[in-house]
């Protein structure tokens, strides 16, 4: 199952937890040192990025393709996220549509649009017996 997995990934891998080891050790000593304070948002970010950490690993283990789609998906969640929080729309002059929504909408139109310039240079070299 871990066969995927290089020297240089697990070395990786091992970095993240380690770190994620020791964020969760900062948590647990503020909430022991402060115990008036409400670190309940910390703990809870960190919480989420040991998750994240577990299923990016878990996608590296599986493959390295499985592992890249996941990265580029988590990376378009966080430009969505940075960009939603952003005041485009009043500087714009994009009222009632997102930044994020109209990124996503750019993507899905360039894509489109690559996909049938390929698909066109295809029934034209079929059609001209162009077979490579």
């Amino acid at each position: 199952m871990f066969s995927a997995l290089t020297a240089n990934a697990a070395t990786f891998l091992a970095g993240i937890f380690a770190l994620l080891i020791l964020a969760s050790l900062i948590v647990f000593v503020l909430k022991h040192r402060n115990p008036e304070r409400d670190y309940a948002e910390l703990a809870a970010r960190v919480n989420s990025w040991w998750v994240m950490a577990g299923v990016f690993a878990a996608a590296m283990a599986l493959s390295p393709t499985l592992s890249l789609l996941f990265l580029g998906f988590v990376s378009f969640l966080a430009l969505k996220e940075y960009l939603s929080h952003r005041p485009a729309r009043v500087v714009l002059g994009l009222s009632g549509h997102s930044p994020a929504v109209l990124l996503g909408g750019h993507w899905l139109v360039r894509h489109v649009h690559h996909l049938h310039s390929g698909l066109s240079v295809l029934a034209d070299a079929h059609a001209h017996g162009a077979y490579w």
